[in-house]
């Protein structure tokens, strides 16, 4: 963006004054113009007293926003590290961080990788080789008249350091809410070592998800009584714990119960970790919105927003934008408020987001086991989609989507575990129907997932009795109607997502939905819902343009056309994540040809779970997806983040058990070419995004505990695939659940 007049006067005069008083041996000049001066603690005054004890800090943030100013800060000798504490909107246009030559007046301009906002951020950049050992100006500039955005705040330069100990302190947090989080579940399962190890996993989530659900009434009906209830689930964890000791340890020896735990855990803390790799933890509220895509909406604070209401006790209303607490299904924010107590309030939505996320592990595992998958093929299917992007982007934009797919999951495991000429037994349909109500109230999009289970049930005509539909009914009716009642009585009408999904109407409309969605269809010709249909079904594939790698041929161009290759790379990259969280094919990367070994497993005759497991994927991703394509009322409305995730959730199960009929060597390269793609791909941050911009580098102390959280997860994967060599204990497995259909 061009400098105004009055920008480049001021940055002209800085360098002229600075320069003509000598370099090298002088003393650093701070040079202030307009609304900058030295910063007072009504910003960020919890660490104000420290900071500015350590450093000197400066913000444009003086009386009215909308004033403009500048800083100029030097000269000082760069060295290959710089680092500063930031604060405010530094990369929207008018607001600039930047260092400029004292020799020649070039210009690198410094971009946060997210708005630290109100709360200084400590980012460090590493300079291009030529930017080294040179006399610097730093410079801040703020000519943005936008009330309470348009402005920023630095600091001096700081010595670098690796954030080890805040790394350590913070996803020790990350770690503490995952465990906190389950902890109600696992205190009720204690009081039935009956259960098998993939019953057990179903009970244990459910538990916990009731734990939250029941929390979040009892904070609507009051704080106080909300608060005292959280004391009390976790005062009889404690005595469970105490008192069923044995039988803890005894449960968690089990490693078909204890793996799928451990790996969320280290699921938790590898995502997590990369989350906060360059910069923003002290700052967290922005940092999903813009770590891996910019321009992302508030969505996954929508939970921790209504947490904090109930809370404080606040009213309902206004909440944000012209969105109403209902219009969110209430499953995420039970969670933060089952711990609000416990953990501090700054980072509630992201450690609790993220964990919350990490149950879709749990809910794989059991799937994955319930039907009697080997245990190298869960590893398998687990290493594919922990070290993807799909997972990785999702947990840490924290939107809960991937919380509904582990109890879709768990339904799905649930039903199909048992034989097809028998219906499911009560428990079995209890935990399933539960399982399925919350994916509902953890998010809407979770209908579409239903959908698809419920066709391939009935096409394979799986056994149906009354007593199974009605025990599943009741079971629906009695954890929806809660909610039900939330949305139509406390902040109706409640319905604003399926009239926006279904027929396409984004404001507050007080009509019941079926009319609304019968006024959409009725201004439509049959032609125009065609076309959006099929439009729907191509965007599950490719952009409007059919082009399935977007950016490829474009990069190509570029570098023919002499593009650096450090740009042109940049774009490439930017339109690959873009595509990888928009179109499901994208989302697999390189594990998409896993598909081919399905074809080899047609070779097989003889009963085999992972090909039968790989099979079941598939239909019910393909029929999940077609009824999602249908029902969406626009066409090209079927980006990823509008579906059910049970939708992505089974695509990588089913490529991922294709890798067990293909070569092993094919095999393995494909799963080593997947994950170098998720750490190129969404790990990495290029330093460079474009000529003259310069974005923050990793600290060494969040990467060090990425490498950490991988090693871990591999040594879990790597024991499961060495304690079962060949299928035929899984085969015998199988048979035996199929025996014992009354005892979970």
């Amino acid at each position: 963006m061009p400098l105004s007049r009055l920008r480049a006067s001021f940055i002209t005069l800085a360098v002229f004054l600075l320069f003509s008083a000598g370099t090298g041996a002088a003393e650093p000049t701070v040079i202030l113009n307009g609304s900058f001066a030295p910063t007072n603690r009504l910003i960020d005054p919890g660490h104000y007293a420290a900071l500015s004890k350590e450093m000197p800090l400066w913000d444009s943030a003086q009386g009215d926003h909308r004033l403009t100013g500048g800083l100029s800060y030097g000269p000082f000798v760069s060295e290959d590290f710089l680092e500063l504490m930031v604060v405010g909107f530094p990369g929207i246009p008018g607001v600039t961080l930047a260092l400029v030559s004292t020799d020649n007046g070039e210009r690198l301009t410094l971009r946060p990788t997210s708005h630290p906002g109100w709360y200084w951020t400590r980012f460090h950049w590493k300079l291009p080789p030529n930017w080294a050992n040179r006399n610097c100006l730093l410079v801040a500039d703020d000519s943005e008249k936008v009330d309470g955005g348009g402005w920023l705040g630095v600091s001096a330069p700081l010595p670098h350091t690796g954030q080890f100990g805040r790394a350590i302190e913070e996803t020790s947090l990350q770690i503490a809410v995952f465990v906190l989080l389950l902890l109600p579940g696992f205190a009720a399962v204690l009081f039935f070592p009956q259960f098998k190890p993939s019953y057990a996993l179903a009970f244990l989530l459910v538990s916990s998800a009731l734990a939250a659900y029941v929390v979040f009434f009892l904070y609507f009906w009051h704080p106080l009584i909300g608060k005292t209830s959280s004391w009390a689930i976790y005062a009889f964890c404690a005595i469970a714990l105490v008192r069923q000791w044995k039988q803890g340890i005894t449960r968690l020896q089990q490693f078909d119960f204890s793996a799928p735990l451990m790996l969320g855990t280290a699921a938790a803390s590898l995502y997590f970790s990369a989350g906060f790799l360059y910069g923003g933890i002290e700052a967290p509220d922005g940092l999903a919105m813009s770590r891996f895509l910019p321009g992302m909406p508030p969505d996954p604070l929508l939970p921790h927003w209504l947490a904090r209401i109930l809370a404080n006790g606040e009213p309902l209303r206004p909440f944000f934008s012209d969105w109403l607490t209902s219009d969110r299904p209430p499953l995420q924010a039970g969670l933060n408020l089952l711990i609000w107590p416990f953990i501090p309030v700054r980072y509630g939505y992201q450690v609790v987001g993220i964990a919350a996320q990490c149950w879709v592990w749990i809910g794989l595992w059991a799937f994955l086991r319930h039907l009697g998958v080997s245990l190298r093929g869960t590893a398998l299917v687990m290493a594919g989609a922990i070290f993807s992007g799909f997972y990785l982007v999702n947990s840490v934009f924290c939107w809960p989507k991937h919380l509904p797919a582990a109890f879709l999951l768990l339904a799905t495991g649930l039903l199909w575990s048992h034989p097809k000429n028998k219906t499911p037994d009560t428990l079995t349909t209890v935990l399933a129907a539960a399982c399925m109500t919350f994916a509902l109230l953890g998010h809407g999009g979770s209908a579409f997932g239903i959908g698809g289970i419920v066709v391939v049930y009935l096409i394979e005509r799986r056994a149906l009795s009354l007593r199974f539909i009605l025990t599943s009914a009741l079971t629906g009716l009695i954890l929806m109607t809660p909610w039900t009642l939330y949305q139509k009585l406390a902040d109706p009408p409640g319905d604003r997502l399926i009239k926006y999904h279904l027929a396409g109407r984004e404001p507050i409309d007080p009509r019941s939905s079926l009319t609304v969605i019968r006024e959409a269809y009725g201004e439509l010709t049959w032609q125009q819902i065609l076309n959006n249909k099929c439009a729907n079904f191509r965007m599950m594939l490719c952009d409007k343009n059919w082009n399935f790698i977007p950016g490829a041929s474009q990069y190509i161009n570029h570098v023919k056309s002499g593009i650096p290759d450090r740009d042109s790379l940049y774009r490439l990259r930017y339109d690959l994540r873009s595509a990888g969280f928009t179109h499901y094919l994208q989302a697999l990367g390189p594990l998409l040809l896993g598909g081919f070994g399905l074809l080899f497993a047609l070779r097989i005759k003889q009963p085999n779970p992972d090909k039968n497991v790989a099979y079941l994927a598939m239909k019910l991703g393909l029929f999940s997806a077609i009824v999602w394509c249908l029902l969406m009322f626009k066409g090209d409305s079927t980006s990823i983040h509008q579906s059910s995730y049970f939708t992505g959730a089974c695509l990588y199960v089913s490529v991922g058990l294709g890798l067990l009929f293909m070569p092993k060597p094919v095999s393995l390269s494909i799963l080593f070419a997947s994950i170098g793609w998720f750490f190129w791909l969404w790990i990495t941050h290029p330093v460079f995004t474009e000529a003259g911009l310069l974005v923050p580098s990793a600290f060494a102390g969040f990467g060090s505990l990425v490498a950490i959280s991988s090693l871990a997860i591999s040594f879990i994967l790597l024991r499961a695939s060495r304690l079962e060599p060949t299928s035929t204990e899984n085969l015998a497995y199988t048979k035996l659940s199929e025996s014992q259909t009354s005892q979970p």
